[in-house]
Order: structure tokens, then C-alpha cells, then sequence
């Protein structure tokens, strides 16, 4: 065998090496090249991207949780504060007892008020067991991502929205409101991590 044989079968074996689409991948890569195409706005261009074969994941990494929710402001359906719902969260601080222990953790939940997309502040226990000081122990931390369940009643401020997380809160006074401006009230429910299954849109947890 010459050097020419030995090279066209490398390039023969490098081309047999290649994958073949699906007709089904071929339509889908059509329609994602159209959309791009005809985009109108950042939101169309990124989801003809999305849409790619060649970009399709199965699991969606980010770098961050702020990254997440910018995500999530984006491309998620969001609503309005129910009672008894699920809600994304970011653990903004924290409450530790003279004892050292953490006690309660503030939360700014992603929603709609007043029809908007916007962060409410929620008050919200560290466990199920709805117990102020109790013996449950936490891997919690400030800056945390969680699914954050609403309690049983949804509470509404002087004018009737549900209290507003602000980037000016600091301090604990801050945070835990009071008066005609209370916080909501909820649990921590799981723990979030940064990889997003892209076929359920629901973040991985922790067990």
C-alpha cells in the first residue's frame, strides 16, 4: 500500500466517522435557520440558536445562580404569589440564633406583581417542620438557589401588592419588614443546583 492509498483511506475513514442526520434533524435544522433568520428580537434570535440540532443539550449548565434567574426572567411562565405554590428562590440572608444556629432565612422569589415580573420577599423556614428553633440541621447558605413552597395565606401590603425584595435591603430590619409591609411566608423546599433538564424546564436538586 502506497502513501496515496494510506492517505485516501485515512480521509475515507475520517468521512465514514461523520454523523448523519436525521430527516428529522434536517426539518428541525430548516425551521431553527428560518426562525433565525426572521428573528425580530434577542428572545427570537436565542431560541432559533436553542434550537439548532447541533445546540440541542438535554441539560442546561449555568455559570451561576443570577445567571438562572436571568434565564428564568426570560424564558419561564411566572406567576402571581398562590397560596400552597412553588416558587424559585435566592437566599438573600440569613438568621442565626446566640447559639450559632440558623433559624430562618430571607428570600427573594421570583413572580409576577401587579402582572410584572419581580421579586417578592419571603420570610421562609429552613425545614417542613415549621418549628422557629428546631433541631433540624441545614447545608443552607446565603446566595443559595431553592424552591421556596408559599404557606397558607398570601399577605398584601398598604396598597394591596405582596412585599417587594429591593436591592437596597442590607439589614435584617431590612429584610423582615413589618406592620402594613410584612413578608410572605414560606419553607425551603429542595436546595437547587445550576443544571436545568431542558425536556421538564425544572432545575436539579439536591437529595
Amino acid at each position: 500500500m502506497g502513501l496515496f492509498d494510506i492517505f485516501k483511506k485515512k480521509k475515507l475513514d475520517k468521512k465514514n466517522l461523520k454523523p448523519k442526520m436525521t430527516p428529522q434533524q434536517v426539518a428541525d435544522a430548516v425551521s431553527a435557520i428560518t426562525k433565525i433568520r426572521n428573528a425580530k428580537n434577542d428572545e427570537d434570535f436565542i431560541q432559533g440558536m436553542t434550537d439548532l440540532p447541533a445546540n440541542k443539550k438535554k441539560k442546561l449548565t449555568f455559570k451561576s445562580v443570577d445567571a438562572c434567574f436571568e434565564y428564568m426572567e426570560k424564558f419561564f411562565t411566572n406567576d402571581e404569589l398562590l397560596p400552597k405554590s412553588l416558587y424559585h428562590g435566592k437566599i438573600v440572608h440569613m438568621i442565626v440564633n446566640d447559639a450559632g444556629k440558623t433559624t430562618l432565612a430571607y428570600a427573594k422569589v421570583l413572580c409576577l406583581i401587579d402582572g410584572k415580573t419581580d421579586y417578592a420577599m419571603v420570610t421562609a423556614h429552613l425545614c417542613s417542620c415549621d418549628i422557629f428553633n428546631c433541631d433540624c440541621k441545614t447545608n443552607l447558605k446565603i446566595g443559595d438557589m431553592a424552591y421556596i413552597g408559599m404557606g397558607t395565606v398570601i399577605n398584601k401590603t398598604i396598597d394591596n401588592r405582596v412585599r417587594r425584595w429591593e436591592e437596597k435591603f442590607k439589614t435584617e430590619e431590612d429584610f423582615k419588614g413589618g406592620n402594613l409591609h410584612q413578608n410572605n411566608s414560606g419553607t425551603i423546599v429542595k436546595k437547587l443546583k445550576l443544571t436545568l433538564n431542558v425536556a421538564t424546564s425544572q432545575f436539579d436538586h439536591e437529595d
